[in-house]
């Protein structure tokens, strides 16, 4: 049996009102993918743990001003957390966010909970993301210390003919690096098919091949 994995990951969505009207148009959790979006433009990112300090930070490039929403919790971290905002102009508004102002495509703010409205033409997000890893813990695959699963550098993860490629692999998590890694565990997979015996590197044939090959 041959798998390849490429299931990618969950994302935790904050809960305010208009989330998903927006999600897509003015809406973004990827600040490689879409940062170039907010050219010039005033941003609310939304998140509370420490990695909305560098997340946000990492928006500096395009935006005009910038605003944390801690989505009514205090922000996860220490004093340096808070001084990297302080230092590079970054807002911080440990209020909840519960709605989305304007209509799909021209959103013009984030209403808080106590009423006022931040301007926002664009809002990133960054809570949590987990990959997706029932069938591949089901079929006992190996983790790292970041939840990935363990792979080398065909995709072949701990268990013999089971690949996985993508967003549940370490590295960065971005579609040009998944379709790069599912090529080469797609070629890596096809070529275990064959069953080559005289390579001392290929992996154990498919029962398929196996029986072709009298075995």
């Amino acid at each position: 049996m041959r798998v390849i994995m490429a299931m990618g990951v969950v994302d935790d969505f904050p809960e305010i009102d208009g989330f998903f009207d927006h999600y897509g148009t003015s809406v973004f959790h990827c600040t490689t993918c879409d940062g170039y979006e907010a050219q010039g433009r005033s941003v609310v990112v939304l998140g509370w743990g420490e990695q909305v300090v560098s997340f946000a930070i990492g928006l500096l490039a395009w935006v005009s001003s910038i605003t944390v929403v801690t989505e009514g919790r205090p922000l996860e971290g220490d004093d340096r957390h808070r001084n990297l905002l302080t230092r590079h102009d970054i807002g911080l508004v440990e209020d909840d966010a519960v709605a989305l102002v304007g209509d799909r495509g021209a959103l013009s703010g984030v209403r808080l909970r106590n009423g006022r409205v931040l301007d926002a033409d664009l809002v990133f997000f960054s809570i949590a993301h987990r990959p997706r890893l029932t069938l591949a813990l089901q079929l006992g695959c190996a983790t790292d210390e970041s939840g990935c699963l363990c792979v080398d550098r065909d995709g072949l993860t701990s268990v013999e003919g089971c690949y996985a490629a993508g967003d549940i692999t370490p590295g960065f998590q971005l579609v040009a690096v998944a379709v790069g890694e599912g090529a080469v565990a797609g070629v890596a997979c096809a070529i275990s098919l064959q069953g080559e015996q005289e390579s001392p590197s290929a992996p154990e044939p498919a029962p398929d091949a196996a029986a072709e090959l009298g075995e």
